[in-house]
């Protein structure tokens, strides 16, 4: 018989190394083996005292893994508890659309979503506002301060790089679509972000796009300056207009009188800005006209697109979805030299005898923009008067009506008879 060196006990047929130690062990503790316990000792001694230790090591892994998996699921819950919390601009917590998580295992947890009534509803138990302000704060008020600031600056410069490309398309759009694009320019801050636009896009020092320029004689200095600042900045030279047969505002006023333009406000606005205007787009053979009106102007333009088709001119507005929000931090971000008198409180400028400054807070409510423009003028009807009357569908010449709200809103529409 072949005997175990060990013990010296005798290795029964039946007991074959193919066996399996572990589940013969197993019957072995339960009474239930049909082997010896002497077949064991085929693998030496300490077989059964390594597997019970085997199997306690077995078991902790077990209760590690399981306690692992506790500890994902817990933090997941709490990981979509935050998800369902975001910040507004105020820096108050606002709820998210339900459904809005990172993980699409989730378990179900409790949405902070308002229901129709903006009340909080059967399973929005923690939907008030001073409960997310709580939440905030338990996750550390410095943080989440940090986080609303980087989300707000990079919303505003996703906002802005979304603007400027809409903005260089309309105006590409323009050079390959019409022969003679004009842009009548003002310097007003729209119209200085449009000249940096065409500047980049290389249509300035090439006169790809003509600038017209319109001198009331009524201007201030500083603006009569800017634009020489700007033709040499840009290295282009800008097609100057003013009234015809007249040289200088002293002209003007020998023949009609120093003040005509409050007893005639229709003839002022004739004589200085709309004929010239006219005979501009004229003389260069204007077929596209860019312009720097945008919806927030006021309600006239409320509805205002970026392409309107006309009758032999077509206007281009590059910049109206802007708001003036958004042209001024334009200019900002990009260092932007704009007109001087902006730094002395005028959102917009205009002719210097009924233009004024506005407080900084009003410039960028709706219409703010062009608050301080004709300031104590009023139309025939008695209305307040926002447009000059270059804006006119119907301006075809000075006797013509150039009250804008009558003439149907504005817009670079002017027939030329």
């Amino acid at each position: 018989q072949i005997r175990n060196p060990t013990d010296g006990l005798p290795i029964r047929p039946s007991c074959t190394p193919s066996l399996n130690l572990a589940f013969s062990l197993a019957l072995e503790m339960m009474g239930q083996s049909p082997y010896p316990v002497s077949c064991y000792h085929v693998y030496g001694n300490g077989s059964l005292e390594a597997l019970r230790r085997g199997m306690v090591l077995l078991a902790m892994v077990a209760v590690g893994f399981v306690i692992c998996c506790l500890s994902i699921i817990f933090a997941t819950s709490q990981l979509d508890f935050q998800n369902s919390v975001s910040l507004g601009e105020s820096g108050v917590a606002r709820p998210r659309p339900l459904g809005v998580t990172s993980f699409a295992w989730r378990r179900p947890t409790v949405s902070f979503r308002y229901d129709a009534s903006g009340r909080c509803g059967k399973f929005n138990s923690i939907c008030n506002l001073k409960r997310q302000r709580q939440i905030l704060q338990a996750h550390g008020e410095k943080q989440a301060t940090s986080s609303l600031e980087e989300m707000t600056l990079t919303s505003k410069a996703e906002r802005q790089a979304h603007l400027e490309s809409q903005a260089m398309q309309a105006i590409k759009f323009t050079v390959e679509n019409y022969e003679h694009p004009v842009f009548p320019c003002a310097l007003i801050a729209g119209d200085v972000v449009l000249l940096e636009l065409l500047n980049r896009l290389g249509y300035l020092s090439t006169n790809r796009v003509q600038i017209m320029f319109v001198d009331t004689f009524y201007l201030f200095n500083e603006t009569i300056d800017f634009m020489k600042a700007v033709e040499k900045r840009y290295n282009f030279k800008a097609n100057w207009f003013h009234a015809e047969g007249f040289e200088s505002k002293s002209e003007i006023e020998e023949k009609y009188g120093v003040d005509f333009w409050k007893d005639d406000l229709k003839l002022y606005d004739g004589i200085c800005k709309v004929e010239p205007y006219q005979r501009g787009l004229q003389s260069l053979a204007a077929d596209g006209v860019i312009t720097g009106r945008r919806r927030d102007h006021g309600f006239d333009r409320a509805f205002l697109d970026i392409y309107e088709p006309g009758d032999g001119r077509d206007k281009i507005n590059p910049l109206a979805y802007w708001t003036f929000e958004d042209v001024w931090n334009y200019l900002e971000s990009e260092k932007i030299a704009y007109h001087p008198l902006h730094d002395k409180g005028y959102p917009s400028i205009g002719d210097a005898k009924d233009t004024v400054p506005v407080p900084r807070s009003k410039w960028f409510e709706y219409a703010g923009e062009r608050l301080g423009r004709f300031n104590g003028l009023t139309n025939d009807d008695g209305s307040t008067k926002t447009e000059c009357g270059i804006h006119l569908p119907h301006a075809s010449n000075k006797k013509d009506s150039l009250d804008d709200e009558k003439g149907g809103g504005g817009g670079l529409t002017i027939n030329i008879l």
